[in-house]
């Protein structure tokens, strides 16, 4: 059973990291294990030890969290992540474009060795490039284009570039990471498919690729799965479902139906469980986290309508929902909960929805 132990009004975002709770309030407090750690924190950063805090000036201050002590941070970098070479850090400011009459989000990478930029993305408003940061590499995709590029670190030299293009596909969806030796790749494209009652619509579509990482040689690529032996296509956003435990190869993502892929092979191997939720009243169901055997989903509640008030668990080995919680007031309070919610910590559930009321559940 789930039982609510709590509710936090006004609240911002959150973060659970290696057992830490942190809160942060729409009036820049932030809350830490319950207890207040600062009043002006608009932004903030997880990096080993540390908790790296932007305060409303600009200036950066780092919190230890295991000495629990405030230390001063004189550099206008932060970490992004430690790999086991080199610590990278990162900046962020604005870029005013002339030409497009538009402002730039400009992130910087940055080697601490060196203290030199080894590698700068442009975010136009919401329009992010593809990036990801690995231990001797940075893979990304520039906007808008349907590229691929492998750059090493070390020496600062792109090793391959892959047109996805080739395949089909007119834009990285989303880099899901290194798993082994390949890299794995969510990609945008579009299809004609014909609807049950005989019209053809252009229907906007993902395939996942898998590329050695040393060579960027395409492994597989796959945008579809089969049960009972009838075929469905993997659907757009459905990148953003897909979870995965660190170390692990298979990665996992429900959508309605269940979805298990071995990034090893490009083997997806299907489940509907769209019976089993309506059992129990719910619909729509998306992933949204995962720990251990436990996947933590949102969905929709019969009875509400429109308003995704539902939060869950799907458990990966006896593939059934093994609990789930539904907001009864979010019909009255227009409330719904938010993409990615919900997030799993041990026995606790956390979950915002879109009033910004902060929902935490416990596990019996």
């Amino acid at each position: 059973m789930m039982k609510i132990i709590g509710q936090l009004k006004d609240v911002q975002a959150f973060s659970i990291e290696k057992g830490i709770e942190l809160i942060h309030f729409k009036n820049n407090s932030i809350l830490l294990n319950n207890e207040y750690l600062t009043e002006d924190a608009p932004y903030y950063s997880f990096s080993d030890n540390y908790i790296f805090l932007t305060k409303s000036d600009n200036s950066i201050i780092k919190y230890d969290f295991k000495k629990k002590i405030m230390l001063s941070h004189d550099d206008s970098y932060y970490p992004v992540g430690d790999t086991k070479n080199n610590e990278y850090l990162r900046s962020s400011d604005d870029e005013y474009d002339k030409n497009n009459n538009c402002f730039w989000g400009k992130t910087n990478i940055i080697s601490k060795d060196t203290n030199k930029i080894i590698f700068t993305t442009k975010n136009k408003y919401t329009f992010w490039n593809s990036i990801w940061l690995g231990d001797n590499y940075i893979y990304t995709s520039p906007l808008n284009r349907g590229i691929l590029n492998n750059l090493e670190i070390k020496t600062e030299t792109t090793l391959w570039q892959y047109a996805i293009t080739d395949l089909g596909a007119e834009k990285v969806s989303k880099i899901l990471g290194v798993f082994g030796q390949t890299l794995v790749v969510a990609c945008g494209y579009s299809r004609l498919v014909e609807m049950p009652n005989g019209n053809k619509v252009n229907a906007k579509l993902e395939k996942i690729i898998g590329l050695e990482v040393n060579s960027g040689h395409l492994l597989y690529e796959t945008d579809h799965y089969l049960i009972n032996r009838e075929t469905h296509f993997l659907g757009s956003g459905l990148n953003t479902n897909w979870v995965f435990n660190d170390e692990e190869t298979i990665i996992h993502a429900i959508l309605d139906d269940y979805l298990s892929f071995d990034t090893q092979t490009g083997k997806i191997t299907a489940l509907n469980i769209r019976e089993m939720a309506q059992e129990k009243g719910i619909n729509g169901l998306q992933s949204s986290s995962i720990e251990e055997n436990k996947i933590g989903f949102r969905a929709f509640d019969d009875q509400l309508g429109g308003f995704q008030a539902v939060i869950g668990i799907f458990n990966t080995q006896t593939l059934k929902i093994e609990d789930h919680y539904t907001y009864a007031d979010a019909r009255k309070e227009g409330a719904y909960f938010k993409p990615g919610q919900p997030i799993i910590s041990g026995k606790k559930i956390y979950a915002l929805d879109s009033k910004n009321t902060l929902h935490i559940l416990e596990r019996e």
